[in-house]
């Protein structure tokens, strides 16, 4: 899934921070593909892939062209200093 858009959120349906960063990625006008781990039968084995990838248990987890940026802070950083269209 990390590869299968260039721009991959991963989340959860009632996590406010995922659902900010959801957000903030609609108002960037940005295409992503959005993956709500709660809806997929192995989203919690998936979640600790994710963990094991990455070293971030939470959620949302952002991935642009499958390089992990982080959760909300740090991805919302991204978003706003132009990391994430730089990497796109």
């Amino acid at each position: 899934l990390i590869n299968s858009s260039p721009l991959v959120l991963f989340a959860r349906r009632e996590c406010i921070d995922s659902k900010k960063l959801q957000t903030k990625l609609e108002a960037a006008k940005l295409d992503f593909r959005l993956v709500n781990l709660d809806k997929i039968k192995l989203g919690n084995i998936m979640q600790r892939r994710l963990c094991d990838l990455t070293g971030q248990w939470t959620v949302p987890n952002l991935f642009v062209k499958s390089q992990c940026i982080g959760g909300l802070q740090m991805s919302t950083e991204a978003l706003k200093f132009g990391k994430v269209t730089e990497i796109l």
